[in-house]
């Protein structure tokens, strides 16, 4: 999959409410953002997610 097309599928997750696409539009969409590697890409989506899921993990065991 090429970087545009991933990026509409994330998009389209996002408008659609899904939290971990709505948390990487705003990187995605960055126009400072500079051009990155498939591999560099991929492990900053990665970053992004696993943040969301380390605070909602934090969050709930906080409760």
């Amino acid at each position: 999959m090429d970087e545009k097309h991933g990026i509409d599928c994330i998009a389209r997750a996002a408008n659609r409410g899904h939290p971990t696409a709505r948390r990487m539009m705003p990187f995605l969409y960055d126009p400072s953002r500079p051009p990155l590697s498939p591999a560099e890409l991929d492990a900053a989506l990665d970053a992004i997610a696993r943040q969301l899921v380390l605070a909602t993990l934090d969050e709930t065991a906080g409760r």
